[in-house]
């Protein structure tokens, strides 16, 4: 069965960092590519009943933007054959996003993440975080400066939450194209604070990662971000990988000043989970 991975633009420059990942990450993995733009609906301006209109010629001019961006993908070195598609809709971005993925049955959303530089910049990162809280599809966050590169080594946040085999099918989608090696890592902030090594194997770590090749590891650090970038540059990892929990690891991570820090400004692609 053939994959879809979906990127949707609001035409930044993080935005578009992101789309040229995910033409090569379809191209590697031989999917299709769906670039997809949502623009806003007409806005109440007061209390009357009246709306401001979208603009005559928007359409027109969305199409065009999308159709442009096809045009240079396949216009670039190996791209020739990519399987492109462009669509969209009037909504708000993250709701539209998320039910285009359930609807489409997408594999992958690949959506650019930043945290500083020009206001237009700043709506496709609050996005990505949005829709990784709503996370009912495989989110690839990707900073402004990330590059692609092969994957051929990935970090597995792992936290005291029992896991489930199916929960890991797009991960293995990845490591058998890429033929990556798994890290299960578990960041120690305490000793009562997350559960030890010997814990990890008790939830069946082993055997949710049977069919994958990978290892368990355990660090100490004050906090959680600081344990995952320290590991992260030691061992140079390619691709940092989470599920989400209520109360757990992606909520610490994901909350306060330090954890946002690493959120927008990760040196490697963030993949969440559903």
């Amino acid at each position: 069965m053939s994959l879809t991975l979906l990127a949707p633009t609001d035409f930044s420059r993080a935005a578009r960092n992101a789309i040229n990942y995910a033409s090569q990450m379809a191209r590697r993995m031989q999917a299709k590519l769906i670039l997809f733009h949502a623009y806003p609906p007409p806005v109440a301006v007061s209390e009357v009943p009246l709306v401001i209109p979208f603009p005559a010629g928007s359409e027109a001019y969305i199409q065009k933007k999308l159709k442009r961006l096809k045009q240079d993908l396949l216009s670039k070195r190996g791209n020739k054959n990519l399987d492109i598609e462009t669509d969209y809709v009037c909504g708000i971005p993250v709701d539209e996003i998320y039910l285009y993925g359930l609807k489409r049955k997408i594999d992958f959303v690949v959506m650019g993440m930043q945290g500083k530089g020009f206001l237009k910049e700043k709506l496709i990162g609050s996005a990505t975080t949005s829709l990784i809280q709503k996370c009912k599809v495989p989110v690839l966050s990707i900073d402004r400066k990330v590059k692609f590169k092969s994957v051929k080594k990935v970090v597995f946040a792992a936290d005291n939450k029992s896991l489930e085999q199916h929960s890991l099918k797009p991960l293995s989608k990845i490591s058998s194209v890429y033929g990556s090696h798994i890290y299960v890592l578990n960041v120690i902030t305490s000793p009562t604070s997350l559960p030890g090594i010997s814990t990890i194997r008790d939830k069946n770590i082993s055997k949710v990662f049977r069919n994958f090749d990978h290892s368990v590891h355990q660090i100490t650090n004050i906090t959680i971000t600081g344990g995952l970038s320290a590991f992260i540059a030691a061992k140079h990892m390619d691709m940092i990988v989470m599920i989400p929990h209520q109360h757990s690891l992606v909520d610490r991570i994901m909350a306060g000043r330090q954890s946002k820090e690493m959120a927008f400004h990760s040196t490697i692609p963030l993949l969440t989970l559903p």
